[in-house]
């Protein structure tokens, strides 16, 4: 079988025409260097030099070969290069709310993005623990991509990086008294029972939703529901009270075509939730790539929506 190394003293010999040259260049034995290209001859079963009195010359078949060879040596060092770039190259660990609907697409482009352009892989964290901030400041992850405040981000000694925001949504039963409205505001729903259900895949979006009601001056009340799984979310009753989530999540068309609930957007321009990283600052040049590659995936991802 021939090895790379064979191939490279074989492209020596082929430029220089010299045995003695050649195995200076590699530092090898006149007579190891003869083995070797007799090998890689018997490889090909054809001559690849014709070694007179006057000197060596390729024959047709050496010719063949290293018109291949230089291409397929070429490729290896290209290859060699870039693992070992690769290799000097840690990882980017994400976690936060990475099987979001919105996030995971996100993030998923995000790591073919990054690995095509710069060679650098993400390993996405399915940590069980709540408390996201502490896995960022203990180096458990280098970024945290969720719904987490930007005042709890920043409360916390990390730096907080705005990704994109998506648009709030009411969603309530057909027959509630605000269904048949084409739109509402904040404001219009201060008297209303918000859903508040108990979990950590939701309340960080929920706090967004409350500092939301605090600017426009008041606290909702809520009706406190246990989360223990993802169907739970959409299919609780609502008897009366009002679900505000964001208008782009997957399931909630499903649960419209019931003909049982209505969704009425939020007209304000602060009702977003809003989608952030965050991340030890002294952590930042160790991922520009990353932030790079996720620009890349936004602008991507905003041209396939508007299509």
């Amino acid at each position: 079988m021939v090895n790379i190394q064979t191939l490279q003293e074989f492209n020596e010999l082929a430029r220089s025409l010299s045995f003695t040259k050649t195995a200076q260049t590699f530092f090898i034995t006149q007579s190891a260097l003869s083995k070797h290209i007799l090998a890689l001859e018997a490889e090909f079963n054809a001559t690849l030099f014709d070694r007179t009195c006057y000197g060596v010359q390729l024959t047709e078949a050496g010719r063949l070969l290293f018109e291949k060879s230089v291409t397929i040596v070429e490729l290896y060092q290209d290859a060699h290069s870039e693992l070992q770039t690769i290799k000097s190259l840690p990882s980017i660990t994400i976690g936060g709310d990475i099987d979001d609907t919105d996030i995971a697409p996100l993030l998923s482009m995000t790591a073919t993005v990054m690995r095509n352009t710069n060679g650098r892989n993400m390993v996405f964290s399915v940590n069980k623990r709540t408390d996201l901030i502490n896995m960022v400041l203990d180096n458990k992850i280098d970024v945290c991509v969720s719904f987490k405040p930007k005042e709890k981000v920043e409360e916390a000694g990390l730096t907080y990086k705005s990704l994109f925001s998506l648009p709030l949504v009411a969603i309530m039963s057909v027959n509630h008294p605000l269904a048949m409205r084409e739109s509402v505001s904040i404001s219009d729903l201060r008297d209303q029972v918000f859903l508040k259900f108990e979990s950590d895949k939701t309340d960080a979006s929920f706090d967004q939703i409350l500092s939301i009601c605090h600017t426009h001056g008041f606290s909702p009340k809520l009706k406190h529901v246990n989360y223990s799984n993802h169907i739970e979310f959409f299919s609780t009753p609502l008897t009366g009270s009002i679900l505000i989530w964001k208008s782009t999540e997957r399931d909630m068309g499903f649960q419209m075509e019931t003909k049982h609930r209505a969704l009425v957007p939020i007209i304000d321009v602060d009702a977003r939730l809003y989608v952030g990283a965050a991340y030890l600052s002294n952590n930042e040049s160790n991922l520009t790539q990353f932030f790079d590659s996720l620009k890349t995936s936004l602008t991507l991802l905003d041209r396939r929506r508007n299509k």
